[in-house]
C-alpha cells in the first residue's frame, strides 16, 4: 500500500467534517443534544470512518474517485436528519446548501490537478486537495461566524412550507452542476478553451449561488416582515374594536343611569307591596344583566390583554361558544404589549374558529392566566373540536375558514411559539380525543413588574 496515496485519501474523504460542521455548528441550537455532548465523539467517529474508507480505496479501488463525495453526501444526510430538531424540509435545505460550498471546493481541485497534472486521469493530488481544504475551511469559517446569525434566524422565522419546497432546489441544481463538470481525463481540458470557459463557468455558478441565497435572505425577511405586520394591524384592529364596544358600554351605562329612576320605582312597589319574592327576583335578574356585561369588558388590570380577550370574548359569545377566562394579569407585567396580544390572540382565534366546527351545544373554551410563580406568566387553555388535527411534520396547522382575514395557516402558533422562547418559556400544544390543549409560559423580570 502506498503510503503518500494513503493519506491524499484520508484527507480527500476528511473533507466531510468541515461540512458537518457547517450544517451543524450554526444550528447548535437545534441539535437533539447539547454540542458539547455531541461533538466530542461525533467528529472522532467521522475520522475513523474516513480513515477506514481511505483504506478500502486504496487496498482495493472499488470506489473510484467518488468516494469523498459519496462520503460527504451520506456523513451529511444522515447525521443531520438524525442530529437536527428540524423538520425535513429545513433539514434538507441546509444539507443542500453545505454539500453545494463543498462542490465548489471539489470542483477547484479538480481546476488545480488539471493544470499541473495535464494528460491524466483525475486523482487525489496533494495540491488539489490543500486548495480544497483551504476553500472549505475558509467558507466554513465564513458561514459559522459571519452566517450563522442569518441562517438561524431564517430557521427561527420562516415557517412557511411552500417557501421551504423550493428553498433547498437551487443549491441542489448547482451542486449537481458541479459534479457533472468533473473531467473524465485532465487532457480533455486543456483542448482549446475548454480550460477557460470551465473556470468561467465555475465562478458564474458559484456567483448564481451567492446571489440565489441573498434573495433567499430577502424573501425570507420580506415575509416575516409582512407576517408581522399584519400582527401589527390584527392588534390595531382589536383596539379599534375595544374602543368601538366601549363607547356602546358607556351609551349603555348612560341609559342605565337614565332608566334608573324607573328601577327604583319598581323596587318600591314591590317593596310596598310586601311581594318580596318578586323583589329579590327583580333585584337578581337585575344584578345578573349588569354581570354578564361587565365581564365582557374586563378580564384583568392589562389593558392591551384586557382588549384582546374581549374583543375574542365577543366574537364567542356571537357564536355561542362557552367561554370560562380566569386571567390574572398585572397592568404594569414587564412583557411587551404586543407580545402578550399576539400570544393570546393567535390562542384564541384559533379555537374560535376549531370551535365553529362542531354543534353549538358542545363548543367551549376554558383559558387561565396567572403569575403566581414570580417571574413566570402560566397560560392553560383547552377547547372542544371536531377532533381532526391538521400537521406538518410535527408541528400543528390550522385550516382556516374561507373569507376570514386570518395568518397563514401554521404561523400563529409558529408565532407563539417564537414569542415564549424570547422570553425564555416554553410552548406545548397537544390533543386527547376531542379537546385540544395550549400550555404556553413567558418569563419576566419581575422586579420591574412590583
Amino acid at each position: 500500500m502506498n503510503t503518500s496515496v494513503f493519506f491524499s485519501d484520508i484527507l480527500a474523504t476528511a473533507i466531510v467534517i468541515p461540512g458537518i460542521l457547517m450544517c451543524i455548528i450554526p444550528l447548535r441550537s437545534k441539535l437533539r443534544i447539547a454540542p458539547s455532548q455531541f461533538l466530542p465523539w461525533y467528529i472522532p467517529l467521522v475520522s475513523v470512518l474516513c480513515i477506514f474508507s481511505a483504506y478500502i480505496e486504496c487496498r482495493t479501488g472499488v470506489f473510484g474517485n467518488s468516494l469523498a463525495f459519496f462520503i460527504l453526501l451520506a456523513l451529511l444526510c444522515g447525521s443531520s436528519f438524525a442530529a437536527l430538531n428540524l423538520p425535513p424540509l429545513k433539514t434538507l435545505y441546509i444539507i443542500s446548501l453545505s454539500l453545494t460550498v463543498m462542490s465548489f471546493g471539489g470542483i477547484i481541485s479538480y481546476i488545480v490537478d488539471g493544470y499541473f497534472y495535464p494528460g491524466t486521469s483525475p486523482l487525489n493530488g496533494n495540491l488539489g486537495i490543500a486548495v480544497q481544504w483551504i476553500f472549505s475551511i475558509i467558507m466554513m469559517v465564513l458561514v459559522i461566524t459571519v452566517f450563522s446569525g442569518k441562517i438561524l434566524w431564517i430557521f427561527d422565522n420562516l415557517h412557511l412550507k411552500r417557501i421551504w419546497r423550493l428553498a433547498w432546489l437551487t443549491p441542489a441544481i448547482i451542486s449537481l452542476v458541479n459534479v457533472m463538470m468533473v473531467p473524465k481525463n485532465y487532457a480533455n481540458i486543456h483542448v482549446g478553451r475548454v480550460y477557460s470557459v470551465m473556470i468561467l463557468i465555475i465562478a458564474v455558478n458559484f456567483l448564481v449561488f451567492i446571489i440565489s441565497q441573498f434573495m433567499f435572505f430577502t424573501i425570507a425577511r420580506s415575509t416575516v416582515e409582512h407576517y408581522e405586520d399584519l400582527n401589527a394591524i390584527q392588534l390595531l384592529n382589536i383596539q379599534a374594536s375595544q374602543y368601538e364596544a366601549l363607547r356602546d358600554y358607556i351609551e349603555y351605562t348612560g341609559r342605565i343611569r337614565h332608566d334608573f329612576k324607573h328601577t327604583i320605582r319598581t323596587l318600591s312597589a314591590y317593596a310596598a307591596q310586601k311581594d318580596y319574592d318578586a323583589l329579590c327576583s327583580y333585584i337578581t335578574q337585575y344584578n345578573n344583566e349588569i354581570q354578564a356585561d361587565s365581564r365582557r369588558y374586563f378580564f384583568c388590570e392589562h389593558s392591551s390583554t384586557n382588549a384582546v380577550l374581549s374583543y375574542y370574548a365577543l366574537i364567542a359569545d356571537k357564536y355561542n361558544i362557552r367561554t370560562d377566562w380566569k386571567t390574572d394579569i398585572l397592568a404594569n407585567i414587564a412583557i411587551d404589549d404586543t407580545v402578550l396580544s399576539i400570544v393570546f390572540g393567535n390562542l384564541i382565534e384559533n379555537v374560535i374558529e376549531a370551535c365553529c366546527k362542531i354543534p353549538e351545544s358542545e363548543r367551549y373554551i376554558i383559558l387561565n392566566a396567572d403569575t403566581r410563580t414570580e417571574g413566570c406568566l402560566y397560560i392553560t387553555m383547552s377547547n372542544s373540536f371536531n377532533g381532526i388535527v391538521h400537521k406538518m411534520g410535527s408541528d400543528f396547522i390550522s385550516s382556516k375558514k374561507a373569507g376570514q382575514n386570518s395568518s397563514p395557516s401554521g404561523i400563529g402558533l409558529k408565532s407563539i411559539e417564537k414569542s415564549a422562547s424570547n422570553h425564555n418559556g416554553s410552548s406545548r400544544f397537544y390533543y386527547k380525543d376531542k379537546v385540544f390543549y395550549s400550555d404556553v409560559m413567558l418569563q419576566y423580570n419581575s422586579s420591574t413588574s412590583a
